[in-house]
């Protein structure tokens, strides 16, 4: 029975940490840009924000407008626990239409446009389409 046991709580063990990061504090840093999908165009002044998904809603964490060339650049610390499968990067500008990335989503795979619980800065560019 012993053995059972300890062999659950090793399986548990490495579910846990194959979830998200579990370091106290995560200093989360995305770089990027904004383009227009037809002619790959800057967009200026999209909103770039990073949200955490919830039962009913999104929490807004952080938001960045992009400059005169496309490009934006923002930083936040996720505490405690960083999931990954609950972050979520909404780009949006009138005109355009609303993007949302996340992991849980159809961004499965070698796609990079998500956030990743990483110290290191990614860079990550988008590009909308006009609406219609």
């Amino acid at each position: 029975m012993a053995l059972r046991i300890t062999a659950l709580a090793a399986t548990l063990v490495i579910t846990m940490s194959a979830c998200g990061t579990t370091d106290p504090d995560t200093n989360i840093r995305i770089q990027g840009s904004v383009s227009a999908a037809v002619d790959v165009s800057p967009i200026v002044g999209a909103e770039v924000s990073v949200r955490k998904m919830e039962l009913t809603s999104d929490t807004h964490i952080v938001a960045a407008w992009t400059d005169s060339e496309g490009g934006y650049s923002l930083s936040f610390v996720e505490e405690e626990f960083c999931p990954e499968w609950l972050l979520k990067i909404r780009v949006s500008k009138e005109g355009f239409r609303t993007k949302d990335y996340t992991r849980s989503g159809y961004n499965l795979g070698n796609d990079p446009t998500y956030i990743r619980c990483t110290e290191e800065t990614q860079t990550i560019d988008f590009q909308l389409e006009r609406e219609p």
